[in-house]
């Protein structure tokens, strides 16, 4: 006995069911909309975010300043970090490799850094480099809130 064939409203819906999944996956799990921090007259701001890319959409990874753990940075996330003035060491680590940037911070500005994977081996890598302002602005907009890493650890 032949199975019936699937009609074209079933294969239809299937795909858009699947297409909706695949676009759900690609947001970061905070779910709050960019929400830029006004740096006081005493710290800096210091922006980690990861803009949406078709490459490494399912890794994430932490993120340490000073060698302190602050959050995760998922696809698409971002996390503000206010910081004193002086050298800050921002790094991301994966189990294949561990990405660095070194900062001169100044009290009251904002400082932009732009995270990303590239192939591995076994892995995704991490990448860290810091943007000027003005692209760090625009590609922050369609980043979400990830929250530190001590509010994680309440859940």
């Amino acid at each position: 006995m032949r199975s019936p064939k699937p009609n074209f409203l079933t294969c239809s819906l299937l795909v858009l069911l699947s297409v909706g999944t695949l676009l759900a996956g690609c947001t970061a799990i905070g779910g709050k909309p960019f929400t830029p921090v006004d740096p006081t007259s005493d710290k800096a701001v210091i922006y980690i975010y990861r803009p949406r890319t078709f490459v490494g959409g399912a890794v994430s990874y932490p993120i340490y300043i000073n060698n302190q753990k602050v959050t995760t940075l998922p696809h698409t996330g971002y996390y503000g970090y206010l910081a004193e003035p002086g050298e800050v060491f921002v790094a991301a680590k994966t189990p294949e490799n561990e990405a660095h940037v070194k900062l001169d911070v100044k009290a009251g500005e904002e400082y932009y850094i732009k995270g990303g994977t590239a192939t591995g081996q076994f892995s995704g890598r991490a990448t860290l480099d810091q943007v000027h302002s003005s692209q760090g602005r625009e590609e922050i907009k369609d980043c979400a809130y990830y929250p530190a890493y001590d509010e994680l650890k309440k859940d």
